[in-house]
């Protein structure tokens, strides 16, 4: 988006939030011209690393965009770079005590059963607040 037109959110709906990737300094506040800041509830200035995550400026990180609207923020940065490296490479990954397929999956709350075959895979999802049943033959 270029620009965004005068009194362009006037009479809209409460709650509204705009995401803006500050690609140079003021370009949000450039699209968003003082005439639509009284009826903006909270604008969302983010960045996008080079590893494929998004950083806010309050200092979270995201997997996706659709993530970040739907405030699913990572618990970590490296958390985030390996969820983003494993659904760029279609590797289900551990999220919320859930195994998921892809990001969209994640944003959806569509979780999948998976087997675990190997000590590395059970070292990935055991943790403090984790539980683990293993059955063997």
């Amino acid at each position: 988006i270029e620009s965004i037109g005068i009194d362009a959110f006037t009479q809209s709906r409460a709650n509204v939030v705009i995401y803006c990737e500050d690609t140079t300094e003021g370009r949000c506040a450039d699209l968003i011209n003082a005439n639509n800041s009284s009826d903006i509830d909270k604008l969302v200035h983010f960045t996008t690393g080079e590893d494929g995550v998004y950083y806010t400026e309050d200092g979270k990180y995201f997997a996706s965009t659709l993530l970040m609207q739907q405030g699913k923020e990572c618990d970590s940065q490296q958390i985030c770079q390996e969820i983003v490296a494993a659904d760029k490479s279609g590797q289900a990954f551990f999220m919320d005590g859930k195994f998921y397929a892809s990001l969209d999956d994640w944003a959806k709350n569509k979780s999948i059963k998976k087997r675990i075959y190997t000590i590395d895979e059970a070292n990935k999802v055991t943790g403090v607040r984790n539980r683990v049943t293993i059955r063997y033959r």
